[in-house]
């Protein structure tokens, strides 16, 4: 699975924590009937059911996941500009003309750091269990983790400051992969590795790049110099590092006379022995260690850094790929996809209907209201309340902000055109609240303004039945009476007919206090 339909899917579930159960039972069902779920595989059936949520979003910006991967490939970008422009930066230094460029030097800053931090590297990917017989193994293990993840983080300090919304939907996404098993923090070792041997990768290539361009633009010239080391154990030691690529290029290994040619100890000293004649028959000599440079580059530098960027992305890939389906939350959200679908219509054969329970049938209140945002509100005629009324009183039991209050179900139809008219032309809530009669038995009148409605809204947009409870006010009725929960199944029972999974039911009890008309 890609990093944007992972993101995406975390993130939905998420969301899905505030929703009834029951409602997600039946908006699954219906999508999954739609898309064909039972025949699919996981993954396929994922993605399908994210498609069908993004395409009834009230948005058609990117998602979370989409632009999270856009990040990711701007820091990559980033990294692969970085790396080269360092490599390119550091052989220019290392280079100087005034002087032959000790070979002792130049091998150790260039190539043999990076063969220490690869020891970092194998020491971080190998699996803990395997340091277990090591004193100290695992604890620097966990340092070497832990220094590693800095990268990470602060990429991740600065993405979240992009936007409080990009923010909140990291954060959100991150609670949901962040579960039981430690899926997560593998998948977010592999792909800060991942990310770090990009930057290797980019940075070997800009070495060996500049290391030619500055060989066939120029005439540097290799020597090198030591006090303890003499010309035969400076050679045994270049034998030995030119052990893996000597058999693939033979004239990349220096003879001894060629080793013992190249050694100085100063500029002014070689000065001194060297006439012109003789510097000029010798140019040729300080060349012979460009080859075995040139090799170690390669063999010691470029070559292991793309051997662990190619683990590191089948790695990523395997926890892409198969750590989410580990997740109890998605493997609920596969059963409910595979659901057969429950037909709730009247006029359907009996031989095609699939038999369920009361609690299947249910239709769940609404919940999370804290992240629904803003509402429009549609108030029933019946109920007699100004709009600043209606504000503090859904303010109050749901802490929710109302966007407008619009007055529906008169005797004159065209009111209710335009009220759904002038919702259209408004952005696409995420949530809506139709107050009503809570008191009176629905009827058809209902029903018909709930289909008008779901059709001026988008697909997944949820429409909330507030049934307005007067118990604690002057007018006290049958709900008063112990006779709410009978008359709200009545409501639950009545609106099955709809076949709407975004229906939920909420009953309100009015608060005792002055009302406006």
């Amino acid at each position: 699975m890609q990093f944007p339909t992972l993101i995406d899917l975390a993130l939905q579930i998420y969301r899905d924590r505030a929703v009834d159960p029951a409602r997600l039972a039946a908006r699954d069902a219906v999508i999954g009937a739609k898309i064909g779920a039972a025949g699919l595989p996981d993954e396929c059936a994922i993605e399908a059911w994210l498609a069908e949520q993004k395409q009834g979003a009230s948005s058609d910006d990117a998602s979370a996941g989409e632009r999270a991967s856009q990040l990711i490939q701007w820091v990559h970008g980033g990294l692969h500009v970085v790396g080269l422009l360092l490599g390119i930066a550091a052989m220019f230094s290392s280079l100087v003309f005034s002087s032959p460029v000790n070979v002792v030097s130049f091998w150790m800053i260039l190539i043999g750091s990076q063969l220490m931090l690869l020891v970092l590297w194998v020491l971080a990917a190998l699996p803990s269990r395997w340091l277990l017989w090591i004193p100290g193994g695992a604890m620097l293990q966990h340092a070497v983790r832990l220094l590693g993840r800095v990268p990470l983080n602060l990429f991740l300090f600065f993405a979240r400051r992009l936007s409080p919304k990009f923010r909140r939907e990291m954060r959100m996404a991150a609670d949901q992969l962040q579960g039981p098993t430690q899926w997560f923090g593998s998948l977010m070792r592999w792909f800060a590795v991942a990310s770090s041997q990009r930057f290797a990768v980019a940075f070997n290539f800009g070495l060996i790049l500049s290391f030619v361009a500055i060989s066939l633009g120029s005439d540097p010239t290799f020597g090198w110099r030591s006090t303890l080391l003499s010309s035969e154990q400076m050679h045994q030691i270049i034998q030995w590092l030119a052990w893996p690529f000597a058999g693939l290029w033979p004239a990349a290994v220096p003879t001894l006379d060629e080793v013992a040619a190249v050694k100085f100890s100063s500029r002014e000293n070689l000065q001194i022995v060297l006439n012109p004649e003789q510097r000029i028959a010798f140019l040729s000599v300080w060349s012979e260690l460009w080859p075995f440079l040139f090799a170690s580059l390669c063999f010691y530098g470029l070559l292991p850094r793309v051997v662990t960027l190619t683990i590191s992305n089948l790695q990523l890939r395997r926890y892409r790929q198969c750590g989410w389906k580990s997740q109890l939350a998605v493997q609920s959200l596969l059963r409910r996809l595979r659901r057969e679908r429950v037909i709730c219509s009247g006029d359907v054969d009996e031989s095609q209907r699939t038999a369920r329970t009361t609690s299947e049938l249910e239709i769940g209140e609404a919940g999370g209201w804290a992240e629904c945002g803003p509402v429009p509100v549609f108030q029933w005629a019946g109920i007699d309340w100004s709009e600043q009324h209606v504000r503090a009183q859904l303010g109050e039991a749901f802490r929710v902000d109302v966007t407008c209050c619009r007055k529906v179900g008169q005797a004159d139809p065209s009111r209710d055109r335009e009220a759904l008219s002038a919702l259209a032309n408004e952005p696409s809530p995420q949530r809506v609240i139709l107050l009503v009669e809570g008191w009176e038995s629905p009827d058809a009148d209902y029903l018909d303004f709930v289909l008008q409605l779901r059709a001026a809204v988008t697909p997944t947009t949820e429409i909330v039945l507030v049934l307005v409870d007067r118990s604690a006010g002057p007018d006290a009725d049958a709900l008063h009476q112990g006779e709410g929960p009978r008359a709200e199944s009545i409501w639950r029972a009545f609106f099955h007919r709809a076949s709407d999974p975004y229906l939920s039911i909420n009953r309100l009890a009015e608060k005792t206090g002055d009302r406006a008309s």
